[in-house]
């Protein structure tokens, strides 16, 4: 259906970029990319993932600029770049981050309801109040360079965890989401326009195949907690 990419693009904004420095520009291009394609393809359930979409254009946007600030810094290059002050790319990366989290998990909450799956729609406040706390944290930090400098930056440091410990319980919203929501009858039985070329036909396949796997285990898991549901129910009136 789509989160499968969407939880790879995401992870790849999140930890893979944070973990190589400066070289993240290049995972911001690759998992805007990867984003993008997933929330293309979610956008066909749920318009609120448009919003992904967007953001994941500014994350392919932002990480060819990195590129090619880095190349013109290698080769030294004279590029038309303009000049920015530190905080410009930071806040923009901020509001990024910010909004294609929001944007997401919004999304996901309103496809979640819709299709039952309430495992996905109870963790979603809570990886909220902790994007909200973040966000909160980050504007105090970009507002006030003084407190980020504090006692050995650590406000700043216990900032930096309350975002890791975000970006780790959205992927684990995702990951329910992949496991938990499918396409509803009328989509997944829907013909799907096969392409000129052979490879992009056998991967479709393939993910019509998984989707349909999906929806037969969770069809299979909603029935199975109905009878237990009715089971505990009859042993109730019989005592």
């Amino acid at each position: 259906m789509g989160f499968g990419l969407l939880l790879a693009g995401y992870f790849t904004l999140t930890f893979l970029s944070f973990a190589v420095g400066d070289y993240a520009f290049a995972f911001y291009a690759v998992g805007g990319a990867v984003s993008f394609i997933a929330a293309g393809k979610l956008y066909e359930y749920k318009h609120r993932f448009g919003i992904t979409v967007a953001t994941s254009l500014g994350w392919i946007a932002l990480g060819v600029y990195g590129a090619v600030a880095f190349l013109g810094e290698v080769f030294l290059w004279e590029l038309p770049l303009p000049g920015m002050d530190a905080t410009v790319p930071n806040l923009v990366l901020f509001l990024l981050q910010l909004v294609h989290t929001a944007g997401l998990l919004s999304a996901t909450d309103c496809l979640a309801r819709q299709v039952g799956a309430e495992k996905v729609k109870s963790a979603i406040p809570w990886d909220a109040g902790i994007l909200g706390t973040w966000a909160v944290g980050q504007v105090i930090l970009l507002l006030f360079p003084a407190v980020a400098a504090f006692e050995n930056q650590t406000v700043t440091k216990i900032v930096l965890l309350i975002q890791l410990i975000g970006y780790l319980m959205v992927c684990l919203t995702l990951l329910r989401a992949y496991r938990l929501i499918c396409p509803a009858g009328e989509e997944e039985n829907a013909p799907r326009k096969r392409s000129r070329f052979a490879l992009i036909n056998r991967i479709n396949d393939k993910l019509e195949e998984r989707s349909k796997r999906a929806l037969e285990e969770s069809m299979e898991y909603r029935r199975q907690r109905e009878e237990s549901r009715r089971t505990r129910r009859n042993g109730k009136r019989k005592k």
